[in-house]
């Protein structure tokens, strides 16, 4: 038997070597992370015995014991002894902890279909791992976890240019994608010289996409830093000349926007108490083909005016579904954004808020058309801008659409040999910004730009002149005298 005294002195000391324990694990983390050198707790660490179930070992024997063939305890993993010694010292003995409940869920499945659909080299990588890993359940949670960490976008990017490479490229002559040798990498640069469709300085976008599907399959990237590689991408770039040359993009004045408000608050006013208006049918079943049209024209206003407030960022606004915009009771205005480069992976949307002061006639103007949504019973979870009897697929492209119409209305055309393109009004609205000295921070931020991105600098035109159209859309992004001294 095992006196009381005896067990609480046993047990007492199984809580100092499990101290210990914990003490030199905070430790080790704490240098690794800190860079300092570990040496020191190195040596103390190889001092404790080691066990089958990890740091640590039989407790040293308690006075007047010399028998230490059986361990009371080990520091990570408690014996049966330690138990019977606490419940003779009368120690209760901690209950288990409970689970914690999953928060998160992964659909297999759903991952492989998605990522198989995505990736055309999905099933070579898949294997490959399966093979490495085995077919246990945490290593399919792996393989899936692994092979699905890119954008949607990208992997469509991806997908594309892999089938150019494989399909187009290696199949017709018999050469293997994966592995890929550095000689059919080298031909491969040869066979775009030759067709003349890509930019030399845009291969490096087509040998990454080799790159990624040799790391998938875990081999080394064919395309990297080879010398004769560069050579080839430095000398397309002098060589090659542009055989249809495209127009300069340029930024949209900001006088558009702000003349283009104007119509539509004007617009709307018009159809306001008019019998046969758009305004008052029950429905948008009801419209006829004139009054479709007055809609359109009034959702072209409407949306050209929010994307060019909300920085230009018409391949996330075609995404938006109508209930991403509200207003408050206070008449501020908030609007999420659903998809935004660069954030897939996180699990809420990114949001703004506008004053009720900030931009009052584009709040007026888009709480217009939120009222026609509803009037007109457009579907409740349907695209923002997209009317439903409108069949095309929403997409950028269709913001490049209602910018031309938009900019027919105003009179604003570009010169011979320049354009307006939906870049443009993202470029307007930066330049107009920069233009009334609204600081790069807040630029970066409400553009949805990173924090420390150059990027922002190829949409700012630094001739754009300060007018009140930009202070009209951006000048509350300012600091007034009253709360700069604050």
């Amino acid at each position: 038997m095992v006196s009381a005294q005896s067990a609480r002195s046993e047990v007492q000391r199984a809580d100092n070597w499990r101290d210990l324990s914990w003490s030199l694990s905070h430790q080790r983390r704490h240098t690794r992370d800190s860079g300092i050198s570990a040496a020191a707790d190195a040596a103390t660490e190889r001092s404790l015995p080691r066990t089958r179930t990890g740091l640590g070992g039989p407790l040293p024997p308690a006075a007047g014991n010399t028998d230490n063939s059986v361990p009371i305890t080990t520091v990570v993993g408690h014996s049966l002894e330690y138990y019977a010694a606490r419940d003779a010292a009368g120690i209760a003995t901690p209950a288990k902890s409970k689970q914690r409940a999953a928060r998160y869920t992964i659909d297999l499945d759903a991952a492989a279909a998605k990522t198989g659909e995505q990736l055309p080299w999905y099933g070579a990588a898949r294997a490959y791992w399966q093979a490495k890993l085995g077919n246990s359940e945490e290593a399919q949670f792996a393989i899936a976890t692994l092979l699905s960490n890119l954008d949607k976008s990208t992997a469509a990017t991806y997908r594309s240019q892999w089938n150019t490479f494989e399909i187009k490229f290696c199949q017709p002559r018999g050469l293997t994608p994966i592995p890929a040798s550095r000689e059919t990498i080298l031909s491969y640069l040869g066979w775009h010289a030759k067709r003349g469709t890509v930019q030399g300085a845009s291969l490096d976008n087509y040998l990454t996409v080799i790159n990624r599907a040799h790391k998938d399959c875990d081999l080394p990237g064919p395309a990297l830093n080879d010398p004769a590689q560069t050579a080839i991408l430095t000398g397309m770039a002098k060589l090659q000349i542009d055989a249809n040359p495209t127009d300069q993009r340029l930024y949209v004045p900001n006088e558009h926007f702000s003349q283009l408000l104007d119509y539509g608050l004007d617009a709307y006013k018009d159809q306001c108490g008019v019998p046969d208006s758009y305004l008052s049918q029950p429905n948008w079943k009801a419209l006829s083909k004139i009054q479709r049209r007055h809609v359109e024209d009034m959702r072209d206003c409407v949306a050209i005016v929010f994307n060019f407030a909300d920085f230009g960022r018409s391949d996330t606004q075609s995404n938006m579904k109508a209930p991403d915009i509200g207003i408050d009771d206070q008449g501020q205005l908030i609007f999420r954004l659903r998809k935004v480069k660069g954030r897939s992976k996180k699990k809420t949307n990114l949001t703004f808020q506008w004053p009720a002061d900030s931009k009052p006639d584009v709040i007026q103007l888009t709480s217009w058309w939120l009222e026609i949504r509803d009037q007109l019973a457009f579907p409740k979870h349907g695209f923002m801008w997209k009317c439903p009897w409108e069949t095309a697929r929403f997409t950028n492209s269709s913001f490049d659409a209602m910018l031309q119409r938009t900019l027919t209305k105003t009179g604003f055309r570009p010169p011979d040999g320049f354009s307006y393109l939906p870049h443009s009004i993202r470029a307007a609205a930066a330049s107009g910004a920069a233009a009334i000295d609204v600081t790069l921070p807040k630029i970066r931020h409400e553009g949805g730009w990173s924090r420390d991105s150059a990027v922002v600098h190829d949409y700012i035109d630094p001739s754009c002149p300060p007018t009140a159209a930009a202070f009209r859309f951006f000048g509350h992004l300012k600091a007034s005298p009253q709360t700069s001294g604050m």
